[in-house]
């Protein structure tokens, strides 16, 4: 028979969240790590914390903005690098056309791309390579919108 209201000290433990402090020693593995490109996963369970616990730490550390201090600044791929990545993992991409569409009186080149006969914009060929990326626990790139 149930009583509810009563105070069950064996359920109550169950439902006790461990708060660890975390340590310098922590924080610098995750400082590093994450400006490594390391996903946030893989660093969780380095740390043996949780994703959620990470994540809400480069947040309230200011380690997810603070890239001042970066020793070595992540490099952005260029496109050609997206490409030579995505063709060795057997797509087909061939370029179509360069257009130039004006934007504050300057021209902007803007390329776009097939994959496997499909017509698609840098910023798609990014994101596909991405995806592949995040499956095999690698680094994503990054890239720098202004440079597409």
């Amino acid at each position: 028979m149930a009583i509810f209201g009563s105070h069950n000290s064996e359920l109550s433990r169950c439902n006790t969240i461990s708060k660890r402090r975390w340590s310098i020693s922590e924080l610098s593995t995750l400082k590093r790590e994450f400006r490594m490109g390391t996903p946030l996963k893989v660093i969780a369970r380095m740390l043996g914390r949780t994703e959620s616990a990470t994540n809400k730490v480069l947040s309230r550390k200011g380690i997810r903005y603070d890239f001042t201090s970066v020793t070595h600044p992540p490099q952005l791929p260029s496109i050609v690098q997206v490409i030579s990545y995505l063709e060795q993992k057997d797509y087909k991409i061939t370029p179509v056309t360069q257009v130039c569409q004006k934007y504050n009186g300057k021209c902007i080149e803007i390329h776009t791309y097939k994959i496997n006969s499909v017509p698609v914009s840098c910023t798609q060929l990014l994101i596909i390579a991405n995806k592949l990326r995040i499956e095999e626990g690698l680094p994503i790139f990054e890239y720098d919108v202004n440079n597409l």
